[in-house]
């Protein structure tokens, strides 16, 4: 499983085959797909209990301030025709602050990601309900949310308490760069007229980049006119917001690193699944599928046994395979046994379902 997150389903065979023979790229993807709906339904009965049923989540942390920031990021996708198109993958992360590391650079304190392929009133309900585990909602009085502008990364402010949009400095900036990066007298003007947040100030540094441009120039100044007017509430009173900044190395370690290889392409089920199951690992939180499988509810021990997947039925056959690889790798329980290679490499392959030869 954890190997599938990084790296492409047949890939992830290849490598386990050096160990367990017969294991193939589809049993990889099945256990991640089951693992990734087992999520997807997880998340949707809880939205469910909270905003039909009315339901509260029981999050403990009290904090008076709360730092989220959501953005997209497209990826290739394939539909049943086998059309070429894109979709968006959406993620948001909510943080109480930064701390500074040993290594000179700032850790979120609590992070917490919500992702998905989905609408973005549900994604927002879904990471509402997410959050709720941790933070009392309650105790919130004031939620910045960075957004790159997109409306469905606004809409947020909608259901956070106490929010205020804040557009990212990244995305303003590379949006002032695209209109006006080969003037610098104008893009000095216009940046002077943000930081005083006159509106009447840009326009008027505008009009007058305007008038030194071609055609295409001038309308990739209009756009720029209009990205800034739409996102006028997120510039204005910046300076009294908490230092935001980090949703685009969330995006890059969580999705594009692993979905935006070259040659990949996904289904919007299956791209859900996958996120889900990143974010599940980088929040920490056991995964649904693995409760089930460790026990879990009377319930869910039931569906387990109604729906047994194909890569759980081949770990059921071969579960003595498993155990006998394990009782046979003392590296899993002696002084290294923290180690990455150990904690992913090798407690991977002795899980991983196999077929005997």
């Amino acid at each position: 499983m954890t190997l599938a997150m990084e790296m492409s389903y047949r890939r992830a065979a290849k490598v386990l085959s050096q160990w367990v023979p017969a294991i193939t790229a589809m049993a990889v993807w099945q256990e991640l797909q089951r693992a990734g709906e087992a999520e997807r339904q997880q998340a949707a009965a809880s939205r469910e209990r909270v905003f039909e049923r009315g339901q509260v989540p029981e999050g403990r942390r009290q904090v008076r301030q709360l730092c989220v920031e959501a953005d997209g990021v497209m990826i290739r996708a394939r539909d049943a025709e086998g059309e070429r198109k894109h979709m968006e993958v959406k993620l948001a992360v909510a943080y109480e602050g930064k701390r500074p590391t040993a290594q000179g650079r700032q850790a979120l304190v609590e992070r917490r990601l919500v992702g998905g392929v989905i609408e973005g009133p549900a994604f927002w309900e879904e990471a509402v309900v997410e959050w709720g585990r941790t933070w009392d909602w309650r105790s919130v009085e004031r939620c910045w949310l960075g957004t790159d502008g997109a409306a469905w990364a606004k809409k947020g402010v909608e259901l956070l308490p106490g929010a205020v949009h804040r557009l990212d400095g990244f995305h303003l900036r590379r949006a002032l760069l695209r209109a006006l990066g080969r003037e610098q007298e104008a893009y000095g003007a216009v940046c002077a007229a943000l930081e005083a947040e006159d509106w009447g100030q840009v326009e008027a540094a505008l009009k007058e980049a305007e008038r030194g441009s071609g055609a295409r120039g001038k309308e990739r100044i209009q756009e720029l006119r209009k990205y800034l007017r739409q996102n006028w509430d997120g510039i204005v009173g910046s300076g009294a917001a908490a230092s935001l900044g980090a949703i685009e190395g969330q995006v890059f370690h969580t999705v594009a690193r692993r979905m935006k290889r070259h040659g990949a392409r996904w289904s919007v089920r299956g791209a859900d699944h996958l996120v889900r199951v990143i974010v599940a690992r980088a929040n920490g939180k056991p995964l649904v599928w693995q409760s089930k499988q460790a026990g879990g509810s009377a319930e869910g021990r039931k569906e387990a046994r109604l729906c047994p997947s194909e890569g759980e039925r081949l770990m059921r056959k071969q579960r003595a395979a498993g155990e006998w690889l394990e009782a046979r790798l003392p590296a899993l329980v002696g002084p290294h046994a923290w180690r990455a290679w150990v904690q992913y490499g090798l407690r991977e392959i002795v899980r991983s379902p196999v077929t005997m030869a």
